[in-house]
């Protein structure tokens, strides 16, 4: 007995058995359903394959995007840190405006590009997150530490109002914190 194996219409294979007797009805009916659900699992099959060859596609495309952003990046940040000192001659301070605007823009443009590795690296399982209990106080005081700096030099001020009292926290802050 031979039953095709259908999928909308279309043919996707072959179920072949041989007996020494002839098949009775309910047999035939049997086959007839695995063949049916063989067309399914085949279709599930084939789908699942252009998912991960899309996904692989996406992985591909981000890896190569990021590494071809990061390389002018680089350039752009080099030069324009150049001119800011004066390599090239004397910078006026309209200039010198313009080209930190240059500067915290492609700056910007790197942490969105890390922040797509990183997205992409999560959904590829080659990054895990571990989600703990952390002390609030001492996520400010790193935060701080990472970036008093550039708000020193930009002339803001950061102001840290966090209870004395305050719970570890997960992960939200019990706390807040204002920068301006």
């Amino acid at each position: 007995m031979a039953v095709p194996v259908r999928r909308e219409r279309q043919i996707v294979g072959l179920i072949a058995l041989t007996h020494d007797a002839a098949f009775d009805d309910a047999a035939v009916e049997f086959i007839t359903r695995l063949a049916d659900r063989a067309a399914i699992a085949i279709e599930n099959a084939r789908l699942y394959k252009e998912v991960i060859d899309a996904k692989n596609a996406t992985d591909e495309f981000v890896s190569v995007a990021s590494h071809e952003l990061k390389t002018p990046m680089t350039s752009i940040l080099g030069y324009t840190d150049m001119l800011r000192k004066g390599i090239a001659g004397p910078v006026t301070e309209q200039q010198l405006g313009l080209l930190d605007v240059v500067a915290r823009n492609v700056q910007r443009m790197e942490v969105l590009v890390s922040d797509l590795t990183d997205v992409s690296r999560i959904e590829t399982g080659r990054i895990f997150i571990e989600l703990k209990d952390v002390d609030i106080n001492d996520v400010i005081t790193q935060v701080r530490e990472a970036t008093i700096r550039q708000i020193e030099e930009r002339r803001h001020t950061l102001v840290v109002n966090v209870p004395p009292t305050s719970p570890r926290s997960r992960p939200t802050p019990s706390g807040w914190c204002r920068c301006w």
